[in-house]
């Protein structure tokens, strides 16, 4: 009945159908050596008891639902004493939707965080570079400002600066 609700697949549209038509076929290659492996155990153990240790495998696989669709099924499979093997499914079609966008976010995230990050080195080398280069201003400035004094002060002559009301702002010596 669940595969009606999950699937859309009505009992008859199952039957004498091999569940491997309905599998994707990227999965298939997953699953094949799986059934294989189980087919094997089956065969070797026709004439001895059945091991009760035998793995119960867990895998997850798409399956072709009614409308076409592919769904995310994850199913346990367990050997069975009268030969056969009981196949257990659960639909995680939303769980790995959910799994994608997440792992989709941390990739856009991680992505935006590189981009963000070599922004502002880049910035970051910008900003070096002008203090590099204002540090080399300055320092010519102050060389220039101490030749200029050099000069004014090493002179005869007097020398001297008045701003506009008349007041001197600066003078040398000589002019002492």
């Amino acid at each position: 009945p669940s595969h009606k609700k999950i699937l859309g697949y009505d009992p008859a549209d199952l039957l004498s159908r091999s569940a491997l038509d309905f599998i994707h076929p990227d999965d298939l290659e997953m699953l094949l050596p799986l059934l294989e492996k189980y087919a094997a155990t089956l065969e070797s153990n026709t004439d001895s008891p059945r091991d009760p240790k035998l793995p119960t495998e867990r895998m997850r696989y798409r399956f072709r639902d009614k409308s076409g669709t592919w769904r995310y099924l994850e199913t346990t499979g367990d050997l069975l004493d009268d030969d056969s093997i009981l196949f257990v499914s659960r639909d995680v079609t939303e769980r790995v939707k959910s799994e994608e966008a997440l792992l989709n976010s941390k990739v856009s995230l991680e992505s935006q965080v590189w981009e963000r990050t070599e922004a502002l080195s880049q910035a970051n080398g910008a900003l070096r570079q002008e203090m590099r280069k204002r540090r080399q201003k300055e320092q010519a400035l102050q060389e220039s400002e101490t030749r200029y004094k050099t000069i004014l002060e090493s002179i005869e002559d007097s020398y001297f600066e008045v701003d506009l009301s008349g007041d001197m702002t600066f003078f040398n010596n000589a002019l002492c």
